[in-house]
């Protein structure tokens, strides 16, 4: 579970920093949360090509591994299986030489909620549904253990 509330954390801080700063390359606004699902493909390929020369590993499970991490029907999961195992490990270019950073002229307001719920929701992949569901039979009831918990219940 810290896991999941991990990545609801990180991917809070992304929303935030793509709401509140502006990235620039050459050819104009970059987005974080873009960036770093680029950088998030490239390690799962860079991955699979390590696996790929090791013995022992089962492809298709690693496979599922690596597309539990991203939403069905999303572009990202798109590109992770139609891309992996076809690229070079490091092959995109992630050179951050020549990216400026500004503040958005206008912040939005600040409107955070960091509870322990909203950060675990925030960072649920399909891998994690599946793996909650299995033990609680659905993210509410999930929920409702963790909140139960947190109360000494």
């Amino acid at each position: 579970m810290a896991s999941t509330y991990v990545r609801g954390l990180s991917r809070s801080l992304l929303d935030w920093l793509n709401e509140t700063l502006i990235l620039r390359t050459k050819y104009g606004k970059a987005n974080f949360v873009d960036l770093t699902n680029t950088v998030l493909l490239d390690l799962c390929d860079t991955l699979w090509s390590y696996k790929t020369q090791a013995q022992g590993w089962i492809m298709p499970l690693l496979k599922s591994e690596l597309e539990g991490l991203f939403d069905d029907e999303t572009t990202m999961r798109s590109r992770l299986t139609n891309e992996i195992g076809k690229l070079k490990a490091g092959a995109m270019d992630l050179n951050m030489a020549g990216y400026t950073v500004e503040r958005c002229e206008i912040a939005p307001p600040l409107e955070y909620n960091s509870s322990l719920e909203s950060m675990m929701r925030l960072g649920l992949t399909p891998s994690d549904r599946l793996y909650y569901s299995s033990i609680y039979g659905d993210i509410d009831t999930t929920m409702n253990a963790i909140n139960q918990i947190n109360e000494g219940e």
